[in-house]
C-alpha cells in the first residue's frame, strides 16, 4: 500500500517491480520512530539538522524549543537506549546501580555487597550479551562499585593534569 510506495520512493525499500522516479528532495517521516541507541538526544538533532539542510543556529533554536517544550533538557546528553539498559539490568533484580558510557565501553557501577550476585546464574552472560548488542566492545564492572560523586572524580583527575 502506502506504507511501502513511500519506502520505495525514499530508497528505504527495493521495488519488487515498475519503475519509480523521482526529482528534487523527498521528506519521509516513517511510522516507527528512527532512533539510534547510541546516539544522545543532542546528537539526534544534530545528525537530522543535517539532514534538513539546517543551519547551525537553526538546529540549536529547534533544539531548545523542543527541549523546553517538553521539558526534555536533562536529556540533552542521554543516550536513545538509556532507559532500555537501565531496564535490562533492573530485570536482572539490581535496584541501585550506574551505568557510565565511554564510547564502546560500558562502565557498571553497583554496591559492593551486589558485586558476587552478577555472576550468579548467568547475570553477567546476559548482561554482556545485551551490551554487545547495544553496540558495546567492552562491558566492565566498576571495582569501586556505585557511588556519589563518581563522575566528579573524573574531573578532578583531568584537572590535576
Amino acid at each position: 500500500g502506502k506504507s511501502t510506495l513511500m519506502k520505495v520512493i525514499v530508497g528505504a525499500l527495493a521495488a519488487d517491480d515498475g519503475t519509480v522516479t523521482r526529482s528534487g528532495r523527498i521528506g519521509y517521516c516513517p511510522q516507527e520512530p528512527v532512533l539510534y541507541g547510541r546516539l544522545t538526544c543532542d546528537e539526534h538533532f544534530e545528525l537530522y539538522g543535517h539532514a534538513y539542510g539546517m543551519s547551525p543556529a537553526a538546529m540549536r533554536d529547534a533544539r531548545a524549543e523542543i527541549y523546553a517544550a517538553l521539558g526534555f533538557e536533562r536529556y540533552a546528553r542521554t543516550r536513545a537506549d538509556q532507559e532500555t539498559i537501565v531496564a535490562f539490568v533492573r530485570s536482572l533484580g539490581f535496584r541501585q546501580f550506574r551505568v557510565r558510557h565511554h564510547d564502546k565501553l560500558a562502565r557498571l557501577e553497583l554496591p559492593p555487597e551486589e558485586m558476587a550476585r552478577l555472576f550468579e546464574d548467568g547475570r553477567h552472560q546476559a548482561l554482556v550479551k545485551r551490551f554487545r548488542e547495544l553496540g558495546y566492545l567492552y562491558v566492565t564492572l566498576d571495582l569501586q562499585g556505585f557511588r556519589s560523586g563518581s563522575a566528579n572524580e573524573a574531573l578532578k583527575w583531568i584537572a590535576k593534569k
